[in-house]
């Protein structure tokens, strides 16, 4: 099984990635954002930003430090393959919050429906090992004799989400 990852200490960044982040922060809510522009550190904070508007932090009384380190442990759960990694998170979140803020989806939501579909965005790819279903299959794969051969990413990725939420200092759900 999938050993959860405990999140590292919040970063701390520099003046040069503090230059960085103000120009993309400004960019957030619209389709103009460079997620690659911005370094893993950087993306904790713009992800932090995402998850805690809307009132969220107040209206579903969420600790900011919980926050933290849901987001550094969703991070850690992210392998460094070529394209399901923390910056495809990043921008799968990015790009759901602006549909939600730029595109008004938001007013058709409730409050509990704009956060699932954040923390589903942000979690969508968790310990992807950069192969398909296929593939995993195929080659007898433990994560596919798992889930049965039965969308066994999908099944891994969502399970993951719920292993991160059972601790009480990363559950944003609680």
């Amino acid at each position: 099984g999938s050993q959860l990852l405990l999140p590292f200490p919040w970063p701390t960044l520099t003046d040069a990635q503090n230059e960085g982040l103000v120009k993309q922060r400004a960019l957030t809510k619209t389709f103009d954002f460079e997620v690659l522009s911005l370094d893993p550190d950087q993306l904790m904070y713009i992800i932090f930003d995402i998850l805690s508007d809307f009132n969220h932090l107040q209206v579903f009384k969420i600790n900011p430090d919980t926050l933290r380190n849901f987001i550094g442990t969703v991070r850690n759960a992210y392998c460094s393959n070529p394209y399901h990694n923390w910056h495809h998170a990043c921008d799968v979140t990015q790009t759901v919050y602006a549909f939600l803020t730029y595109g008004d989806g938001a007013k058709y939501l409730e409050p509990i429906e704009v956060f699932s579909l954040l923390l589903g965005a942000i979690c969508h790819d968790l310990e992807h090992p950069g192969v398909n279903n296929a593939f995993l299959v195929t080659t007898g794969a433990d994560l596919s004799l798992l889930y049965n051969d039965r969308s066994v990413l999908e099944n891994h990725h969502c399970a993951q989400a719920f292993r991160i939420f059972k601790d009480p200092h990363i559950n944003v759900l609680a």
